[in-house]
């Protein structure tokens, strides 16, 4: 088996792209040991998800040894969406927003077991953990102080939300373009459950590349009636998410603190001082 090494993205995973013995092309991850029950969940996760005749790779063999685990994917062909989308119109944008949308809602239908996870005391802790960790970093936001006040205000809203399985990345750096011009997904490496609205903290990237995209995405998700309650817990979301990827950056890739410094007045930018709750490139 002829392999070529690959080493886009943040995943701990070893990736090559492989020919196989029929002449075709695959994706071979390889983890660590430990990690056989999260793959081997992963693995099922998107065969569910092929056989619903999702745009994803089909999942072809899974296998471990003492040290490792193998998964084996189709090769998928397409481009980056990240490197394409400024050569689309915004019309043809919104269309494949609608197609991730759309994407995401099967996904989050899938059946699930609602007693895996308490979402509110889970994400509870998550953020007071979010935002020790942004108090105690060496940079700030210049509106670092509003965004707590707002994720204080709003973190009630956590109470009674389902779990659905997420994507756990879903944004247009793991979208690909096919050539029958169709959304595919890849990377399903982060996948995890949670509040199925808790994924599009997200857009924060993908609205960033493209606001007809991110605009596509969410009212192909919910049929075009989207709920008041979701725009507030979106930015909810959005907040937290910014909260904890200072100290992120700081201690795992100092290079991407100014980014980070971005996203924030990005979000202070979207909810006007958050005195508007639904986002700027939506409405």
């Amino acid at each position: 088996m002829s392999r070529q090494p690959l080493t886009k993205g943040w995943s701990t995973d070893q990736k090559y792209k492989v020919q196989l013995e029929d002449g075709r092309f695959g994706l071979l991850r390889i983890a660590e040991r430990p990690a056989y029950e999260a793959k081997r969940l992963e693995f099922r996760l998107v065969q569910s998800l092929f056989e619903k005749d999702l745009p994803v790779a089909e999942p072809l063999s899974f296998w471990a040894d003492d040290l490792s685990v193998y998964t084996l994917y189709e090769w998928v062909e397409g481009q980056d969406m990240n490197e394409v989308a400024s050569d689309l119109s915004d019309s043809v944008l919104y269309d494949l927003g609608c197609q991730a949308g759309q994407i995401l809602r099967t996904l989050h239908v899938l059946p699930i077991d609602q007693s895996q996870r308490d979402w509110n005391s889970f994400y509870q802790a998550k953020i007071d953990s979010k935002i020790k960790a942004y108090q105690a970093a060496s940079h700030s936001y210049p509106n670092g102080q509003a965004m707590i006040d707002f994720v204080q205000a709003n973190r009630h809203l956590l109470e009674g939300r389902p779990i659905t399985y997420h994507h756990g990345d879903f944004h247009t750096g793991n979208f690909l373009l096919g050539r029958d011009g169709k959304l595919k997904i890849l990377d399903f490496d982060r996948y995890d459950i949670g509040d199925p609205w808790e994924e599009f903290n997200r857009l924060i990237f993908t609205a960033d590349l493209s606001p007809a995209f991110a605009r596509g995405q969410v009212d192909a998700y919910f049929d075009g009636a989207i709920p008041e309650e979701f725009w507030r817990l979106m930015a909810l979301y959005v907040t937290v998410n910014s909260l904890g990827a200072l100290s992120w950056a700081e201690q795992v890739d100092p290079d991407q603190v100014p980014l980070m410094q971005e996203q924030a007045a990005t979000i202070t930018e979207w909810y006007a001082d958050f005195n508007h709750l639904v986002p700027t490139w939506y409405a």
